[in-house]
């Protein structure tokens, strides 16, 4: 288990827990336990599955890599593996994300919903959103 604090007014706490962390001498990798769908570099290049870099951000070392390790029938396979610089990257702007939606919050905004089409395709609960509704510009609040 894992916990950092980032610097805000209020500060903010993350908490997780990481299932794998491995050592080289002062550099860290996380490895993720998957039996279901992995996440593709493209998602989580482009923010769509944050869970790989934020555990990064959560770590708070030397992350030099995270990946997800694929558990199933087939061999054993890493996937999505993210590193270095562009790991670094997409650390530094989750961090910046969950700090605007937090201060958001804080001055009493309303969450934020994705709203995206590949998210929206996989909901459970497409029959009663009202986004629809705030494409229209009205107001569900």
């Amino acid at each position: 288990k894992c916990k950092t604090r980032l610097m805000q007014s209020p500060p903010l706490d993350l908490i997780g827990r990481l299932d794998r962390v491995d050592r080289d001498n002062d550099s860290f990798a996380v490895v993720d336990y998957k039996t279901g769908k992995i996440p593709t570099r493209t998602e989580i290049e482009t923010g769509e599955s944050v869970q790989l870099p934020f555990y990064a951000l959560l770590l708070e070392k030397n992350t030099k890599e995270v990946c997800a390790l694929e558990l199933n029938d087939a061999p054993i396979k890493d996937r999505a593996a993210i590193g270095d610089d562009a790991l670094a990257s997409l650390a530094l702007a989750h961090e910046a994300r969950i700090q605007q939606v937090f201060t958001s919050l804080a001055g009493g905004d309303s969450a934020p919903a994705w709203g995206d089409p590949e998210t929206c395709q996989r909901c459970h609960y497409a029959n009663v959103c009202r986004k629809d509704l705030w494409e229209q510009g009205y107001d569900t609040a």
